[in-house]
């Protein structure tokens, strides 16, 4: 059972429902929640097709239109609506941000073992996003999101090693989360190999997995990795030298709005 929105009650009624197990000790601290709609009764295929028709809409881009399906696919108890719920309210894309709605979607869908759910939850505690930061709770979050094979938990706790002075071991983890599709991942450990941070320096391996990153020109990590593979390209390091491929790609990172894309079609004389 999900945390329960509380509105208006006193610190003796909230210690009693605490005890009570209504709501955990650990969210008594928290600031009022947003109130969130009420469970909907609705048959699973019913809710799952909300929740297909919203996240299509999701990877079209259409984030504001797939707010109304994932949120009813959500009421109706669909886990995947209320995972990817949890991260919009997080990131703030398609609704205002909200941490409490984030945590409240993502605990629900937690319960139903989403890995992305277990992602935004360790992202929250991370940042210290709706809630008092906290490494220890952020990283058993990422660790159960990469046992769910959300690829994302293993990315995060590549950050983490990274920050605690361990660049061999972040690498590892961005490997894992890069064969799993994680973009930022990709780009990540490119970028390790091209320095040569934590592994041995390989420009001919940073291509590769930067142009495994450029072919997700939707996620943030797309266009920086066009531009680094351009820029490659250009060089002939690490590839053959190829000036009209690396031209395309930074042509397409720019008309995704990548600055450093556009400066450099502007050094190379080729903005159009």
């Amino acid at each position: 059972m999900g945390t329960v929105t509380v509105t208006g009650a006193g610190p003796a009624l909230l210690l009693m429902m605490a005890l009570g197990g209504c709501i955990s000790p650990m969210d008594m601290h928290l600031p009022k929640v947003t109130p969130v709609p009420p469970p909907v009764a609705m048959a699973p295929e019913a809710s799952l097709a909300l929740a297909r028709q919203g996240e299509g809409r999701l990877q079209a881009e259409d984030y504001v239109q797939a707010v109304p399906s994932l949120t009813r696919a959500a009421q109706g108890g669909d886990g995947r609506a209320q995972a990817l719920l949890g991260q919009m309210y997080l990131d703030g894309t398609g609704v205002a941000r909200d941490p409490q709605q984030a945590r409240y979607w993502s605990r629900q869908a937690a319960q139903q073992g989403e890995g992305l759910a277990y992602a935004t939850l360790g992202r929250m505690w991370r940042d210290g996003a709706g809630v008092t930061a906290d490494a220890g709770r952020a990283r058993d979050w990422f660790g159960k999101a990469r046992a769910a094979g959300e690829p994302m938990g293993a990315r995060f706790l590549g950050l983490d090693a990274r920050a605690a002075g361990e660049p061999a071991l972040a690498a590892a983890w961005w490997a894992e989360a890069g064969r799993g599709g994680d973009a930022p991942a990709q780009l990540l450990l490119a970028r390790a190999l091209a320095a040569g941070d934590g592994v041995p320096q390989s420009l001919e391996d940073a291509a590769q997995w930067y142009a495994l990153a450029a072919g997700h020109p939707r996620s943030p990590a797309g266009p920086p990795a066009m531009v680094a593979l351009a820029d490659l390209k250009l060089r002939g390091a690490g590839v053959a030298p190829d000036r009209e491929g690396a031209l395309a790609l930074l042509r397409r990172a720019a008309g995704l709005g990548d600055a450093a894309a556009k400066a450099a079609l502007a050094r190379a004389g080729a903005t159009g």
